[in-house]
């Protein structure tokens, strides 16, 4: 719990948030947030899993009890990205 506190600062002690919760906010701030993600969905757009759009729909899905950080917004375009694309799969799949 200690490093999550000490490297995330969205994750002060006395907030009741889940392990899940700690987990998944410490993955995005630690791992995630340190890739040059937007770069890398920008060039390989057309390569995404759908287990990669469905990572940061759940990471872009967790309430942070002190309202959105600043790494909630840094994920927000690399999230509309990956949304813009499954949307106009499905819409090419009807149509």
């Amino acid at each position: 719990m200690e490093i999550f506190v000490h490297e995330c600062p969205s994750l002060k002690q006395g907030q009741e948030l889940t392990v899940r919760q700690m987990a998944l906010l410490g993955f995005r701030d630690l791992v995630l947030m340190k890739l040059s993600l937007d770069d890398l969905l920008r060039k390989n757009l057309s390569l995404i899993p759908a287990s990669i759009t469905q990572m940061l729909l759940v990471l872009q899905g967790i309430q942070e009890s002190r309202g959105p950080s600043k790494e909630y917004y840094q994920l927000e375009s690399p999230v509309a990205r990956v949304v813009k694309l499954e949307l106009q799969t499905h819409n090419s799949r009807i149509c």
